[in-house]
């Protein structure tokens, strides 16, 4: 009698073979509109995994595995590996369960939950929408495909599912108001007041409805209508300072600063800690020109503890430019001494600080921060990467290697450091050094993060000291791995045209790289010149011309092959135009070479 794990590894035919998606290679995190609707299915999921318990194996006389047993294993498994994070693992479990089971709604539920989270939205939509056919009377169902609905841009599907929802579901709130915010979005406004309408009716009129209502208003330009309701909702709340930021806001929108402007500094007055009447007061100033009375506003938010860090960096990170101008430089700085009052010790704002200083050319001042940070806390690998990249501008490549070094002994982050390194040494022209970095690091983490990229500058190293084998070797290895790496589909496709080895595979993956980037003066340059070498002169020249107006006048190597492909078309005084443009560049390589082809050409010219 075969025990369920064994049977598990004998049948690969469980696996759904139209749902044979490669997610190893597109694992990635949703965006944060998702968020709710991945924390409603971690809420399923757990239900699953406590009424559906631990799979005890029975077998059936005949020594099978009973089809219940087989999906509930397998749906456990799936929710196990869904909480750890692993979706490549709980999307072939839930595949199988599938296919063992195929009118399992809780499996396409989670098979939704894990696409979704991996980035495939419309196999999430067709999923979840399998789920709500299977039990439509599952409300967490329902709404799960109505919000995948949206944020896959099919609203009128996500609508008509809200819409079914609140057939059984008429006391939801939430289904009430993210079906009106479907309607605003189709411009539906009547359909949107109604709704409101008929839920004020249930549960009576409070803040949340009216400002739902006052969008609608705003949308419709019916700014009187807001103000009246607003007035007559508020008029025996006049100490409420929410109350005040909401009517200043209707006033506003209704032209009348003057009143929005008393409403907001009276909403302050009532309580000061309250951040909203704040940055609304600043934005009045600031497009009102009164910058004075704008920035004591940003003082009070600076000192104010009511206030998030976060928040406050955000609104104060547009203000510094104002330190562009003399005469508020003084009221720049001012923000910082005052937010240095209760966030001195805090990494975001010495983070926030030190850049300031590196854009208004402190460079020194803004290491000083950094450094202070190290000296309390060696492990900080954004302090150490900061550090790094503004030695880095400064190009004080032997100080931005010592960084490295001390930064390695305390940095999580090795594998970035070591990259960073071995980039480095490259510069400084130590690539045998560099080589090294990269291939003890890749011989000893053999599944590290950054081995693709390690790998593929590698093989650029490799061919910087004539290691051309191994370089070619090395962009395969990458190329297996991600076949569509337009960066080394480049420097592989140019190589092996220099070596005018393999020029058609070296054509086809040149092809790649302008198809991903058509603007790519570079790559432009590298597929004309695959057709230089074929002998596909006339099919090159227009390539370069484009190229030509995409900055590559400018890059002496690619002026260069420029030249060539016109004195093969027989146009001379063209192409020793475009030598001695290459010729007066400062980075210009292989001198006397281009001065011999200006003088042949001068030679044909003249026995002509």
């Amino acid at each position: 009698m075969e025990d369920l794990a064994q049977q598990e590894q004998n049948n690969n035919d469980f696996y759904l073979k139209k749902q044979n998606i490669k997610l190893k290679k597109n694992v990635q995190h949703i965006k944060k509109t998702c968020s709710k609707i991945m924390f409603a299915s971690i809420k399923l999921v757990l239900i699953f995994c406590v009424f559906i318990g631990c799979s005890s194996l029975r077998t059936n006389k005949n020594g099978t595995v009973p089809v219940d047993v087989a999906r509930e294993y397998y749906l456990i498994n799936a929710a196990r590996k869904y909480y750890q994070g692993d979706l490549v693992e709980a999307h072939r479990f839930l595949s199988k369960s599938i296919s063992v089971a195929p009118d399992c709604s809780p499996c396409y539920y989670l098979m939704s939950s894990v696409l979704l989270k991996a980035g495939y939205l419309s196999d999430a939509l067709h999923t979840s929408q399998m789920a709500f056919k299977l039990d439509s009377t599952n409300f967490w169902y329902g709404k799960h495909l109505a919000q995948i609905s949206e944020l896959s841009g099919n609203l009128d599907l996500s609508i008509k599912t809200y819409q079914y929802l609140l057939s059984f579901k008429k006391n939801d709130e939430d289904i009430y108001f993210d079906l009106g915010s479907l309607y605003c979005r189709q411009n539906q406004f009547d359909k949107a007041l109604e709704l409101y309408d008929s839920l004020q009716k249930k549960i009576g009129f409070n803040e949340k409805i009216l400002f739902a209502k006052q969008q609608v208003y705003y949308a419709t330009n019916n700014n009187s209508t807001a103000l009246v309701e607003a007035l007559r909702y508020f008029e025996n709340d006049t100490e409420n300072p929410q109350a005040n930021v909401l009517l200043a806001e209707v006033f506003g929108r209704a032209g009348n600063d003057s009143l929005a402007l008393k409403y907001l500094e009276r909403a302050h007055e009532i309580d000061e800690t309250y951040a909203a009447p704040l940055f609304a007061l600043a934005e009045m100033y600031r497009e009102g020109y009164e910058y004075d009375k704008f920035f004591d506003i940003l003082n009070k938010v600076a000192v104010n503890k009511f206030i998030p860090l976060s928040d406050k960096l955000e609104y104060f990170t547009p203000v510094l430019q104002f330190w562009q101008q003399i005469k508020y430089q003084e009221k720049v700085e001012n923000i910082f001494t005052l937010l240095a009052e209760n966030y001195s010790n805090d990494w975001r704002f010495k983070q926030f600080y030190a850049s300031f200083l590196f854009q208004t050319e402190r460079q020194n001042q803004a290491i000083s921060i950094i450094d202070e940070e190290l000296k309390q806390n060696k492990q900080n690998s954004s302090a150490w990467s900061m550090k790094i990249a503004l030695l880095y501008y400064d190009n004080n490549l032997e100080k931005v290697l010592s960084a490295i070094d001390t930064a390695l002994v305390y940095s999580r982050e090795k594998y970035e450091l070591l990259l960073q390194k071995s980039s480095t040494l490259y510069e400084l022209k130590r690539y045998k050094d560099a080589i090294a970095i990269l291939e003890k690091t890749l011989n000893t983490n053999k599944n590290g993060k950054n081995n693709n990229e390690m790998l593929a500058f590698l093989g650029d190293l490799y061919h910087a000291v004539g290691e051309k084998k191994l370089a070619y070797k090395a962009y395969e290895k990458v190329l297996e791995v991600d076949t569509a790496n337009i960066s080394v589909l480049n420097n592989y496709a140019y190589y092996l045209s220099e070596d005018n080895k393999s020029l058609k595979h070296a054509l086809e993956m040149s092809k790649k790289t302008i198809n991903a980037e058509p603007e790519n003066a570079t790559y432009l340059d590298t597929y004309a010149w695959i057709l230089h070498k074929l002998g596909r002169n006339e099919e090159a020249k227009p390539v370069f011309r484009k190229a030509m107006t995409l900055g590559a006048r400018e890059n002496p190597v690619i002026l260069d092959h420029y030249g060539d492909v016109l004195f093969e078309l027989k146009e001379y005084d063209t192409a020793i135009l475009y030598w001695e443009d290459s010729l007066s560049k400062k980075d210009v390589a292989n001198v006397s070479i281009i001065h011999e082809k200006i003088e042949k050409c001068k030679l044909i010219k003249n026995l002509k």
